[in-house]
């Protein structure tokens, strides 16, 4: 058999499976490959992933370091209980907590995030995100957080080549309701 039949053989073989078998097969192929290199497959397929995206989990936490500062600022009465973080001035206050952890994994990525906010709008925003991570409102709100909401709205708006959505999008925060981001199937008048 010559080089040229072996590969048609292998074609038909192929050809003989079923989508996820042949999903499989390719997965297989891949790590063969990646064992004969040193570069690792990043499989995002269906399923848990083997990889994480490390700098949105840095600042998520280092936010979160910030919010359990503003909540204990606002309230330090007792070991285990703080209080709400305050709306007023948190944008400043956010600013200096950067600039003392500049070297931290994250802090860059927060400033960069809260660059693209109005300077009008800084402490409304910066204030959602404080509190929501603090986590204090549970079930209220009923949807995930307005400026949450119209940051996944622009991000769909995006993603979907610049074209609004026909109809509009829902982003809901419960696994009883529809999907954390839907388009609505009804419009609106």
């Amino acid at each position: 058999m010559t080089h040229l039949e072996d590969d048609r053989a292998a074609q038909r073989r192929l050809e003989g499976l079923s989508p996820f078998e042949l999903k499989g097969h390719l997965i297989d192929l891949a790590e063969a490959e990646q064992r004969k290199t040193a570069h690792a497959m990043l499989n995002a397929g269906r399923g848990n992933p083997n990889w994480t995206a490390a700098p949105p989990r840095e600042a998520f936490f280092l936010l979160g370091r910030f919010a359990v500062l503003e909540s204990r600022a606002a309230w330090n009465e007792w070991p285990a209980v703080a209080g709400m973080p305050r709306r007023e001035g948190i944008t400043e206050r956010f600013s200096v907590f950067l600039d003392q952890n500049a070297g931290e994994p994250g802090a860059d990525l927060l400033r960069r995030i809260l660059n693209r906010v109005t300077h009008d709008r800084s402490d409304a925003v910066l204030h959602e995100l404080v509190d929501g991570i603090i986590g204090d409102n549970y079930p209220v709100p009923d949807r995930i957080l307005p400026f949450v909401a119209k940051s996944v709205h622009e991000y769909l708006v995006h993603a979907m080549g610049g074209r609004q959505p026909e109809a509009p999008t829902t982003c809901s925060r419960s696994r009883a309701a529809p999907p954390p981001c839907a388009t609505s199937s009804t419009r609106s008048r």
